[in-house]
């Protein structure tokens, strides 16, 4: 397996881009080791970590990295069960909260489109 990048000691840094926008990931070398055939070969990818502000710049910095669900991939190996809560507004959907606390944090957009 070809050695991580020559730069950054080590360190891969990913543009993640969905629907709300765009984040920079920050992914170990070990990590990237590990899970160097996800990172480098799935189209839709699924980011675990710790979400990093400083100096004005949102980081995630990733814990772990899997095929997302959404994933072609993903979906020929097995349906997806459906979302449970999917209520816009439900006290109990993590996700929303995780989302509230992510606007938070998030700078405010820079689209000049």
């Amino acid at each position: 397996m070809p050695p991580a990048p020559g730069t950054a000691k080590g360190f891969v840094f990913l543009l993640v881009e969905d629907e709300t926008g765009l984040v920079n990931v920050v992914v170990r070398p070990d990590l990237y080791q590990a899970q160097r055939s996800i990172i480098r070969g799935e189209s839709y990818l699924c980011v675990e970590g710790t979400v990093q502000l400083h100096s004005g710049t949102l980081n995630l910095l990733a814990t772990t990295t899997t095929r997302s669900a959404t994933s072609p991939a993903a979906q020929a190996r097995s349906p997806r069960a459906p979302e449970r809560n999917g209520a816009p507004g439900n006290p109990h959907d993590k996700r929303e909260a995780a989302s509230a606390e992510l606007a938070l944090a998030t700078p405010a957009s820079r689209d000049f489109h």
